[in-house]
């Protein structure tokens, strides 16, 4: 099973917490594809998700990227005051801000992206960039708890549905707003088209239980979403291997806790949860939850942290109180805390 998705802090007060604190440690500095322009004054770069070392990924026609463009060499932050595409046709620039330039693929071929800049230490220098842009061909939807066509999801939940698009090739077209799906039946399902994000789509699931397909446009892929009340959870797993059944004493670690339902999972399952140690001197344990401007706070995707107190067994139980008909289940867990390793 695939791992959750990783967030931006950005999205941090309106999305689940799902696995952010080791991705974010990680794509703070690494999760983007960069490189140097023509002439070797600026580097530009933008968030990826896959194939970081490749900056060319064609851009796909109807999408847009973001480009960070910063000093070569140093990477001190510049001031940018133009920037131009050579062929309207293949690339637009709709807009750019002191640091950053937005392109928009608008039909396949390639494109000189132009740019001037002032550096920080006022001297003005130009750049170039050569972008692609192409038709994607191929489309990859899966779910985050599980490699089946279908998979459980929770009535009004607001859920992440990671996609790919591809050329035939197999290489990685990039860029969002560009989501090319039908999602039936109409209203079981609002898809957010206003999202930059590049690797899932967000979709708010509607209050009525039954099954929702997403379908491609651009080939024969479709995967389904089983959307089911939270009554039906009849049990939960805990995820993640042996990285999920160790702690390490004096530190934080965190444990997926899935509610299943006949043994499967359920995705990102937003449903009212409580964590609680039942070996408070080996560790105490909290459930994870996150503001939220509509519904004030709520649980953040089966999150659970683990505080190691000392070496042992860490026992806990987790209660899912919308679960088993309205009547409630917990489901007993162990993490064995270990001692922190010397380097």
């Amino acid at each position: 099973m695939r791992p959750p998705p990783f967030v931006v802090l950005s999205h941090l007060r309106t999305v689940a917490l799902a696995g952010v604190l080791a991705v974010i440690a990680l794509c703070a500095t690494g999760c983007v594809s960069k490189i140097t322009g023509n002439e070797g004054n600026l580097v530009f770069s933008y968030l990826a998700d896959d194939n970081f070392a490749d900056f060319n990924k064609a851009i796909a026609v109807g999408a847009r990227l973001d480009l960070q463009v910063r000093e070569a060499g140093t990477s001190a932050v510049v001031t940018l005051t133009e920037a131009t595409s050579d062929d309207a046709k293949v690339l637009s620039v709709p807009s750019h801000t002191a640091t950053a330039v937005t392109v928009a693929g608008v039909g396949a071929g390639s494109a000189l992206l132009e740019v001037a800049a002032t550096t920080k230490s006022g001297e003005k220098v130009t750049d170039s960039v050569n972008l692609t842009v192409r038709v994607p061909t191929k489309m990859k939807l899966h779910h985050y708890c599980s490699d089946a066509a279908s998979a459980y999801y929770l009535v009004n939940n607001k859920v992440l549905v990671p996609y790919e698009l591809e050329l035939d090739s197999g290489a990685a077209v990039v860029g969002y707003g560009y989501q090319p799906v039908d999602v039936t039946p109409a209203g079981a399902a609002t898809l957010d088209g206003s999202s930059k994000a590049q690797q899932h789509l967000w979709l708010q699931l509607g209050d009525s239980a039954g099954k929702v397909t997403i379908a491609s446009k651009i080939d024969s892929t479709t995967l389904e979403l089983d959307v089911v009340s939270p009554d039906l959870i009849d049990g939960a797993i805990l995820d993640g291997g042996a990285f999920a059944t160790t702690a390490y004493r004096s530190t934080k670690h965190l444990v997926l806790v899935r509610p299943t339902i006949g043994g499967k999972p359920v995705c990102q399952a937003n449903t009212e949860m409580v964590a609680t140690s039942t070996t408070t001197d080996v560790c105490s344990v909290k459930a994870l939850t996150i503001a939220n401007d509509s519904e004030g706070v709520v649980n953040a995707w089966g999150w659970v942290e683990v505080a190691g107190a000392k070496v042992g067994k860490c026992d806990f139980n987790v209660t899912f109180a919308k679960a088993n008909a309205g009547n409630g289940i917990s489901v007993s867990f162990t993490v064995d805390v270990v001692a922190l390793r010397q380097p």
